[in-house]
């Protein structure tokens, strides 16, 4: 399987239904993921923004 290194941006819009959610599933599919360290703080940032 082909590695990537996952992008907040894309992990947000797939939690937070976003219209291009879709084609961020099929980004990561039948791929092994691999996260920055600070992927759960950039998430919890982009929360915070939609919850304001």
């Amino acid at each position: 399987m082909p590695a990537k290194v996952v992008d907040a941006s894309v992990i947000a819009a797939i939690v937070f239904e976003e219209p291009r959610a879709g084609e961020a599933e099929l980004l990561l599919k039948e791929t092994d993921l691999f996260a920055p360290t600070l992927l759960a703080y950039e998430l919890t940032n982009v929360a915070l923004k939609k919850a304001r």
